[in-house]
């Protein structure tokens, strides 16, 4: 763990003297992007699994648990963690879990049905905490009054894409969803007590690193508990994929993105915890940047850099 910027896994190995590990668990949702609420798309960078490669994972043992039966979901909960559980044991020996609802839009259905799911995933042994990743258009203030029945948790927090402040490439990404209305949502759920973690994307066509700083220009304004950023991701089977095929874009190169980075955790506000810092992307769906397939090398580059240029996360933040 890096001591230039305030990782999430150093933030709770502090408070709680231990490591916790996410689950990440397919809910049964679908997405108003998707649905023909605003569109059938989906944003251009979403998969068939709903930006959630790696949740719904479930080893032959459970497989017959699973269902795609809508009055069905809540018990293939339980063999989605078990499964999960198996999995990355192989790596970690922790017995602290967050259930992280990854998948499409995790408050978009009825609070009823919400509260089931959450719960089902909150009653399995060892599930310690909770983590919820939407829409801001989807969290209105029946469901941030639901989501507060859960601030006892000893981890809780709701996920938010951003992606970029930049209205033009918002447009191009087909988001469907307004700055303004995203800020008044973050602003809701932190006056109800819910910590907030923003999605960032780096790397996006036509955006140069001061737009890129733009956007953490943005988060900062809005003071999240924590934040997610990656280089864009080409996945096979996206919408993103067939307009790269159509008309190839340039992508940032693996030393560029590092300077990206550096350059953002100086500005970045120091109280901000860093949930992730690149993304590696299924190695069967990628299709660029393929240097990412290298996490180590480039969290190795990143920690290096700031060594080098002696910077530690908001050293050059200014409120």
């Amino acid at each position: 763990m890096s001591e230039r910027y305030l990782s999430i896994n150093a933030f709770l190995k502090q408070k709680f003297g231990s490591k916790f590990i996410k689950l990440s668990i397919d809910g049964g949702f679908t997405c108003p992007n998707r649905d023909g609420t605003l569109d059938r798309g989906g944003c251009l960078f979403c998969s068939e699994q709903g930006s959630g490669e790696y949740a719904g994972i479930v080893a032959p043992e459970f497989e017959k648990a699973q269902a795609s039966a809508s009055a069905q979901i809540e018990s293939s909960i339980s063999a989605q963690i078990e499964s999960q559980k198996a999995l990355v044991s192989k790596k970690w020996t922790a017995r602290n879990y967050i259930a992280y609802f990854q998948n499409f839009t995790n408050t978009y259905d009825s609070v009823d049905r919400l509260k089931l799911r959450y719960d089902k995933a909150l009653a399995e042994p060892e599930i310690k905490g909770l983590a919820i990743a939407t829409r801001a258009d989807c969290l209105d203030d029946c469901v941030i009054e639901l989501l507060k029945s859960y601030r006892h948790l000893p981890v809780f927090w709701v996920e938010i894409g951003v992606q970029t402040s930049k209205q033009d490439s918002r447009d191009w990404l087909n988001l469907h969803q307004s700055l303004s209305l995203l800020e008044s949502r973050v602003k809701a759920l932190k006056e109800a007590g819910i910590p907030v973690v923003l999605h960032v994307i780096a790397g996006l066509p036509g955006e140069t690193k001061e737009d890129f700083m733009a956007t953490i220009a943005f988060v900062n304004r809005l003071a999240p508990f924590g934040i997610k950023i990656h280089m864009l991701n080409i996945l096979k089977g996206t919408a993103l994929a067939h307009a790269y095929g159509e008309a190839p874009f340039e992508l940032l190169s693996r030393d560029v993105y590092i300077e990206w980075i550096v350059e953002a955790l100086a500005h970045l506000r120091p109280d901000i915890t860093i949930h992730r810092l690149t993304g590696d992307g299924p190695r069967a769906l990628l299709i660029e940047p393929l240097w990412i397939r290298d996490k180590r090398a480039v969290l190795n580059g990143i920690e290096k850099q700031l060594r080098e240029q002696s910077i530690v996360q908001g050293c050059q933040w200014q409120d």
